[in-house]
């Protein structure tokens, strides 16, 4: 039980992955909008583009989690038919 613990509280997990991955492309976009040969104007606007593209997808993500978690339902029910389906024929 102990040895479980210990497995469990080592290393990372997949949301700690996520975020440090999140925070390195975030890192990388700043650094390439930095070193950009163009004019503070054009990088602003651009920045300003790009947060508004990221608005628009982040105003769709409950939706899209939504329909995701829709289908997975279904097919889980779906899955639980044909399993007792199955047994019942066994």
């Amino acid at each position: 039980m102990r040895q479980r613990e210990e497995e469990s509280n080592s290393g990372f997990t997949g949301g700690q992955l996520f975020l440090g991955f999140l925070a390195g492309a975030v890192a990388g976009a700043a650094a390439a909008f930095l070193s950009a040969p163009q004019s503070g104007p054009q990088t602003r606007q651009q920045l300003r583009d790009l947060a508004d593209e990221g608005r628009e997808r982040a105003q769709r993500l409950p939706e899209a989690l939504a329909e995701a978690t829709e289908a997975a339902k279904q097919a889980f029910t779906e899955a639980m038919a044909q399993s007792n389906h199955q047994a019942k024929r066994s």
